[in-house]
């Protein structure tokens, strides 16, 4: 894997399957987020605008963060690159949905399978389009991102991203 690669890299902590009961998150312990008791502004949620979770989805009981959430949710970890900072930072960790509960339009933050590679990348979608011949194919819908990083926010991904390459939309994370 080169470095560029790895540097757009993702790892993923762990995937549950939860349907109608919400999530539960325990920060502490060993986890990113060294925390002794959760506070509303320890967390990040609605990272990816509009919001498709509101903090009446979310409690907070000491060191656990409970969503709400009526859809399959995935949790991940960030890899240390530094590319979604000041959203998220390195080694925070994240919750997301599927796509069609959460759509992937511009101004949210997906995680995506790369073309090719064994690896998950995590960036902010800017433009969304459909490059099939009468533009309403849904195999021709694409999306293009990027980092959110003010030092490298200028570097496009270089592809485009196709909905069956994500894994979901991002809908909180720890800072």
């Amino acid at each position: 894997m080169s470095r560029f690669q790895m540097s757009l890299a993702i790892g993923i902590l762990l995937a549950l399957t939860l349907i109608g009961y919400g999530v539960s998150i325990v920060i502490g312990d060993g986890l990113p987020l060294q925390a002794q008791r959760v506070q509303k502004e320890d967390l990040t949620l609605n990272v990816s605008p509009p919001p498709c979770v509101t903090y009446d989805d979310v409690q907070l009981y000491g060191k656990i963060v409970q969503l709400r959430l009526p859809v399959v949710a995935s949790f991940w970890t960030v890899a240390d690159t530094g590319s979604m900072r000041p959203a998220l930072g390195d080694r925070a960790f994240i919750v997301t949905v599927p796509p069609a509960f959460c759509p992937a339009i511009p101004g949210r933050i997906i995680v995506f399978k790369a073309l090719g590679g064994d690896y998950y990348i995590m960036h902010r979608v800017f433009q969304v389009g459909n490059d099939s011949p009468d533009g309403a194919d849904p195999a021709g819908w694409y999306a293009r991102t990027k980092g959110d990083n003010p030092a490298v926010a200028w570097v496009v991904d270089p592809f485009l991203v196709r909905a069956d390459q994500i894994q979901g939309v991002v809908v909180w994370g720890s800072k």
